[in-house]
């Protein structure tokens, strides 16, 4: 486990994808909620999938992210995805007509929670054993059985002694 820095490596396109699942389908779960019908539901999608994507800020800001402790990155890259879908969210509320376009604070809240959420799932994920401590502690566990099973004929041995030993008294 990496006590330093936990944060993701934006980097990895298994990561970038992992993240582009989490938020799309956490993202489609609530325009689903908040739609009346399937026109509101693709408009709801379109606009709230547009303002979540600021993948490509994180990937340039990794070099810089990493090289801050795990705290202040984490503060880091929320404040870089707030800055970002609010950035976009008045670009798309500016050139694009919406009629039932979500507030901006809704909108950034639910970003907020959704990014919060992520980032707690790669902490979770950098905290799980790895294969090989899960190995590791599966052979000392072995090894302590090995050596109590080879120490069960001694122990026999010397209960069958202390019986013989009781009953000749």
């Amino acid at each position: 486990m990496i006590e330093s820095n936990r944060l993701p490596n934006l980097r990895n396109l298994g990561v970038n994808l992992r993240i582009l699942l989490i938020v799309n389908i956490l993202f489609a779960l609530a325009t689903a909620v908040l739609s009346q019908n399937i026109n509101g539901f693709s408009t709801l999608i379109t606009s709230f999938s547009a303002v979540a994507q600021p993948m490509l800020l994180l990937y340039a800001s990794y070099p810089l992210l990493a090289k801050l402790r795990y705290w202040q990155g984490l503060l880091a890259t929320l404040c870089i995805i707030l800055f970002a879908c609010s950035s976009m969210y008045r670009l798309i509320a500016q050139l694009f007509i919406f009629s039932d376009l979500p507030s901006s604070a809704r909108t950034l809240f639910f970003v907020f929670i959704v990014s919060a959420i992520t980032l707690y799932y790669f902490y979770l994920h950098q905290r799980a054993p790895t294969h090989d401590d899960a190995l590791e502690t599966e052979c000392h566990t072995n090894k302590h059985w090995v050596a109590l099973l080879k120490n069960i004929p001694e122990t026999i041995a010397v209960s069958r002694r202390q019986q013989h030993l009781v009953r000749a008294s």
